[in-house]
């Protein structure tokens, strides 16, 4: 009777292993398309080289944000559509709540569009989203690299 015992909680302990690896293997990746799908809010917006505009130079511009621009977020919608919110602060109360844009990935899902502007997508998973873009400006050459989290 022993046996029988034990050997009937291995088999439902084996059934039950059987059942969370299926389940986990059932889970699929989701594909950048889904992952970019949500609600960012800006966490860091750096430059390299660092840009002299008469302080010192700056390498990272988000510490300088004021608070009402530090609580917008970006609003990407399935179907490439998707809002700048300026969120519950607006810095000029003239300024429009939400501006719609269109977005498309590209490049084997390695470049973001958004309305005609090309990022470089540096990572991009369910909590965090970093673009990088590149502006030429009395011949230097600047990156941009922004970070966002999900909300």
């Amino acid at each position: 009777m022993k046996k029988t015992a034990i050997l009937f909680r291995t088999v439902i302990l084996l059934a039950i292993t059987t059942l969370m690896v299926r389940c986990s293997d059932d889970e699929e990746q989701k594909s950048p398309a889904e992952l970019i799908v949500g609600i960012w809010s800006l966490t860091g917006d750096a430059v390299s080289p660092p840009i002299d505009l008469g302080g010192g130079p700056i390498s990272d511009f988000y510490p300088y944000y004021e608070p009402c621009e530090k609580d917008d977020v970006i609003i990407v919608n399935a179907g490439n559509t998707g809002e700048y919110n300026e969120g519950a602060t607006k810095c000029d109360p003239g300024d429009d709540q939400a501006i719609p844009f269109t977005w498309a990935l590209t490049n084997n899902n390695t470049v973001l569009v958004v309305d005609g502007y090309s990022f470089t997508i540096l990572q991009l998973d369910e909590t965090t989203l970093k673009l990088q873009i590149k502006e030429t400006v009395s011949g230097t050459q600047y990156t941009y690299t922004t970070t966002y989290v999900r909300k």
